[in-house]
C-alpha cells in the first residue's frame, strides 16, 4: 500500500512538471506567434496528453488497468487502447524527430533519420496492435496494460540512439542555446536503458517508472531553453533596443507621436502613463497603440519589441 502511494505521488509529480511547463509553452507562443516555441509545443502536448491518459488509467480508477476495461464495453475498450497505442507511438516519433531538428545534420541526413524513426515506430506498433488484438485470443482486455506499458518502455527505449547522436554533435552545434539543450537531451535519455532495466525488474506493477524521470528532466531542458529564447528574443534591456530603434522608424515610416508612443510602450508603461506624459486621453492613447500594431502586424507589446530588435538583424551592418 505504501509503495502504490509513493509510486503513485512520483507519477503526479512528473505529470505537474511536463503539464506546468506545457502551460508556460503555450502562454510564450500566444504572445509571440514564436516558430521556435512551437515547434517545442508540439512534443510537450502529446507528453502531456500521454501522461494525462496514464494519470486517467491508473488514478481515476484505482485498481489497475482491467476495472476501467471492465466497466467498458469491448469496442469501446478496443478503441481506446488502440488511440493509446497511437499516442505512445506518436510522442516517441516526435521526441526523436525533434532530437534530430537539433542536430547539425544536412538535408538528406535529416530525412533519412525521420524515415528510420517513422519505420521503427510503426513497426513497434504494428507489433503490439498484433500482440493486443490477435494473440491474446479474447483476453485481449487483461493484458492491455501490460501491454501498453511494454509499448511505452521499448518505445522509450529508442531514445537512446538520438541522444547518443547528441553527445556526438554537441560541439559541433554553432548555435549556443542548442548546443545546451542537447546536453539537456544527452542528459534526459542517455540513462534510458538503465531506466528501463530497473522499470522491467523491479516496476512493472508500478503506475511510476524511472523512465518518466527522463520525460521530465527534458521538459525542465525544454523550459530552461524556451525562458532563455524568450528573455534574449521579447525582453532585451530597454538600451540595447533604443540603440537601433531609428533604423526601425525609418523602415517603417513611424511618425513622431508613434515614436513617443512606442518608446514608451518598450519602457513598460501603461496607457495611463502613457497619456499623463504625452498631454492626451487614454482612448487616444490606445488608438495610437492599435494604430501602430496595425502597421507593423504585431498584436501584443512583446511583439513589438521583437519587431524592433530584429530590425537589427536585418540590416547589412547590423
Amino acid at each position: 500500500m505504501l509503495f502504490r502511494l509513493i509510486s503513485e505521488f512520483a507519477y503526479y509529480i512528473v505529470f505537474s512538471v511536463i503539464f506546468s511547463i506545457t502551460l508556460l509553452g503555450t502562454i510564450l507562443y500566444h504572445r509571440t506567434k514564436d516558430r521556435t516555441i512551437w515547434h517545442f509545443l508540439g512534443v510537450l502536448y502529446m507528453q502531456s496528453l500521454l501522461f494525462l491518459i496514464g494519470f486517467l488509467f491508473t488514478y481515476v480508477n484505482s485498481t489497475a488497468y482491467e476495472e476501467l476495461f471492465a466497466k467498458l464495453s469491448e469496442s469501446l475498450a478496443l478503441f481506446v487502447t488502440i488511440i493509446v497505442c497511437f499516442v505512445i507511438t506518436f510522442v516517441i516519433y516526435l521526441t526523436v524527430k525533434y532530437i534530430l531538428y537539433l542536430l547539425p545534420l544536412n538535408g538528406r541526413e535529416y530525412r533519412l533519420g525521420k524515415f528510420i524513426t517513422a519505420a521503427i515506430c510503426l513497426l513497434l506498433l504494428l507489433a503490439v496492435l498484433f500482440i493486443i488484438i490477435i494473440l491474446t485470443k479474447g483476453e485481449w482486455a487483461n493484458e492491455a496494460g501490460k501491454n501498453l506499458m511494454s509499448l511505452f518502455g521499448i518505445g522509450s527505449l529508442l531514445l537512446a540512439v538520438p541522444a547518443v547522436l547528441a553527445l556526438v554533435y554537441v560541439r559541433k552545434t554553432e548555435v549556443k542555446g542548442n548546443r545546451q539543450l542537447l546536453k539537456g537531451i544527452v542528459f534526459s535519455f542517455l540513462p534510458m536503458p538503465l531506466f528501463f532495466t530497473i522499470d522491467f525488474l523491479f516496476l512493472s506493477e508500478s503506475a511510476f517508472k524511472t523512465a518518466h524521470i527522463a520525460y521530465a528532466v527534458f521538459a525542465v531542458s525544454v523550459y530552461m531553453y524556451l525562458t532563455k529564447h524568450y528573455t534574449i528574443n521579447y525582453e532585451p534591456e530597454t538600451g540595447d533596443i533604443m540603440s537601433y530603434a531609428q533604423k526601425f522608424y525609418k523602415q517603417y515610416s513611424i511618425s513622431d507621436r508613434e515614436v513617443d508612443i512606442i518608446e514608451s510602450l518598450v519602457l513598460g508603461k501603461t496607457n495611463k502613463e502613457i497619456a499623463a506624459e504625452l498631454f492626451i486621453s487614454i482612448n487616444t492613447v490606445k488608438t495610437h497603440i492599435k494604430n501602430i500594431y496595425r502597421k507593423l502586424s504585431v498584436k501584443n507589446r512583446v511583439q513589438l519589441i521583437h519587431k524592433i530588435k530584429l530590425t537589427e538583424a536585418d540590416t547589412p551592418n547590423g
